[in-house]
């Protein structure tokens, strides 16, 4: 799920990110997904939990974005964050 999706759950749902992504250790995606759609089964509107449901459904069967950024870990934090900013000036000029 791309951030703004997840924005868009937390907004309808009343609920904070680190509410879905929160844990002593990191949630899978598919752990987070059961927990989304826990709430909105939860919801009393039927309109907005009809239209949660069908959105959720449709960002499960959207194909997930691969980063188009190279292997940086033989780097440095700073020699990656420098080369990763290189990158995105050479993208959007």
């Amino acid at each position: 799920m791309k951030l703004d999706d997840l924005a868009r759950v937390c907004i309808a749902l009343g609920k904070e990110p680190d509410y879905f992504l929160q844990m002593g250790s990191m949630r899978s995606a598919a752990s987070v997904g059961m927990v989304m759609r826990a709430e909105v089964a939860a919801l009393p509107q039927d309109d907005l939990r009809e239209s949660l449901e069908e959105f959720l459904n449709s960002v499960s069967e959207t194909a997930p974005t691969t980063a188009a950024l190279p292997d940086l870990h033989h780097l440095r934090p700073e020699a990656a964050a420098r080369e990763v900013l290189d990158i995105a000036v050479r993208q959007f000029n």
